[in-house]
């Protein structure tokens, strides 16, 4: 048995050698690395071409910009039911795919699999890497699937869209890891793998921190416009509303004006929850605390 990996990217000449390099130099190596180059503009699919003429086992194929659409062209490109996916900007630790792997040998059943993240110390210091939560060199565990490394049955994945009547992928999803994690959650075939894990960079600067957070936003709430069943089910609501307190506790202890604009982003996806579920107020959330200060006259 072997499996596939894809990684879509996009002007990602600095980082896709390194990428590439941990998953060639896997515990068990894939057959095939399909890099999809979506919408690139740098020199990154030649790149791409010139590791082809040294191993074959990477290939290059291409989409129209876009993450479902990468994902999309991937799938259809693959030569195995079992597909791994990373980012181009990702070191995958030697043993990670493995692992993810495995977890489909000892459960027939299972449709995905997530590992989890290590965030690299930074290049360098900015008033973001100063102020911020970030924990560097620490194993953390996702509660759901992340980009950064999962695997799918390919089949039973199809198998379980179709019979929920959804399509994989239409060429405007925002979250498609997001939509994997709900088909899967609805039957309770996915897997969360602690010692699968990736590498990944840390964030710089504030807007990248916004940048990342507002596709996020936009992902889940279309999302949620599109599959309001799926999303608002039991059991993915509830990762995702304990997920979001954690994190507005974190965002509590930042300095006062960072502080506020992060906790009025957790705050907000909260209180779409609260809307879903009518859940029970919780002063220390609805209320402005001292150090963010913001108003919630908006939300009420």
């Amino acid at each position: 048995m072997s499996y596939t990996v894809g990684i879509p990217v996009m002007n990602e000449e600095g980082t896709i050698l390194d990428s590439i390099s941990s998953i060639l130099d896997q515990s068990m190596p894939p057959l095939e690395i399909l890099v999809c180059i979506n919408g690139s503009t740098d020199g990154t699919s030649e790149i791409i071409k010139d590791l082809q003429k040294k191993d074959r086992r990477v290939k290059p194929v291409f989409s129209n910009q876009g993450i479902a659409n990468a994902w999309n062209v991937i799938v259809a490109n693959a030569q195995t039911n079992f597909i791994g996916f990373t980012d181009g900007d990702t070191t995958v630790r030697k043993s990670a795919f493995e692992k993810l792997y495995s977890e489909f040998e000892e459960n027939p059943n299972l449709t995905a699999a997530g590992g989890s993240l290590v965030r690299l110390e930074p290049s360098k210091n900015t008033f973001f890497t100063r102020v911020s939560d970030q924990e560097y060199g620490i194993n953390i565990r996702n509660p759901y699937l992340c980009g950064g490394l999962y695997m799918i049955n390919k089949r039973r994945l199809h198998e379980r869209s179709a019979f929920l009547g959804i399509k994989l992928f239409p060429p405007d999803t925002i979250n498609t890891t997001q939509l994997i994690a709900l088909i899967a959650e609805y039957f309770h075939e996915i897997k969360m793998v602690e010692d699968a894990v990736v590498e990944i960079n840390p964030l710089l600067y504030f807007k990248d921190f916004v940048n990342i957070r507002r596709r996020i936003s936009r992902g889940r709430k279309q999302l949620s416009a599109r599959y309001p069943e799926l999303y608002y089910s039991s059991e993915s609501l509830a990762k995702r509303f304990n997920s979001y307190i954690m994190r507005f506790e974190q965002a509590r202890t930042l300095p006062k004006k960072v502080g506020a604009i992060v906790c009025g982003l957790f705050r907000e996806a909260i209180y779409q929850i609260s809307l879903y579920e009518k859940l029970p107020e919780n002063p220390q959330i609805w209320e402005p605390t001292i150090r963010s200060n913001v108003s919630l006259r908006r939300f009420k």
